[in-house]
């Protein structure tokens, strides 16, 4: 398998992730943008919608981790590669443990939820760090800015959920914060897939 074959695969699934994200945000759905979990919309109607979303992350992770594994030099690559399959396989997995609705008690399925997804966010943030450190090297020249933008879409992001779930403001911003995540995986997935092609 060659570098541009699977960094092909990860472009196709993030653009088919992001299409999916698109759709679910324009359907009438009743959550909002702002303050629902983009994980809400895998216990509406619409959740075969977030399950395409959901297994196109899961399959443009895997694939991004397989580019970075064999395009970037071995002292480079290996927490990339780890973070990227980690990331990868808590969104394949993901909605089929969905989150508990709103108001609901906390059930087992819906705490592995909140496991996979933070792991998710966790590894691709690590990912996003070590791209980050690596972007100035030869070998993936003229991708810091895309690298630089991922990092901070995701940390920004990250601190905004762990802020409005201690402040009680999920209510208002927390939508607003995970989808900053959520840019900032594309940018990765993205930059990822371009530089490895």
């Amino acid at each position: 398998m060659t570098s541009p074959l699977v960094a092909g695969v990860d472009l196709a699934a993030t653009t088919v992730a992001l299409a999916a994200m698109i759709v679910l945000h324009a359907l009438p759905t009743g959550l909002s943008p702002t303050h629902d979990p983009v994980s809400q919309y895998g216990i509406t109607r619409y959740r075969r919608g977030y399950r395409v979303l959901t297994v196109a992350l899961g399959v443009a992770g895997l694939s991004a981790a397989a580019a970075v594994a064999i395009a970037y030099p071995p002292r480079q690559r290996f927490t990339i590669v780890a973070m990227l399959v980690v990331f990868g396989l808590c969104r394949l997995a993901i909605s089929w443990w969905p989150m508990d609705a709103p108001g609901q008690p906390r059930s087992s399925h819906g705490t592995t939820h909140v496991m996979l997804a933070f792991g998710a966010f966790g590894a691709v943030t690590v990912a996003a760090t070590r791209m980050r450190e690596t972007a100035p090297l030869p070998f993936n020249s003229g991708y810091h800015d895309a690298f630089d933008a991922a990092f901070w879409l995701l940390v920004i992001g990250l601190v905004g959920l762990f802020i409005t779930r201690r402040l009680d403001a999920r209510h208002r911003y927390f939508g607003a914060a995970e989808r900053l995540i959520y840019a900032g995986i594309y940018v990765l997935l993205i930059a990822t897939g371009v530089s490895t092609l």
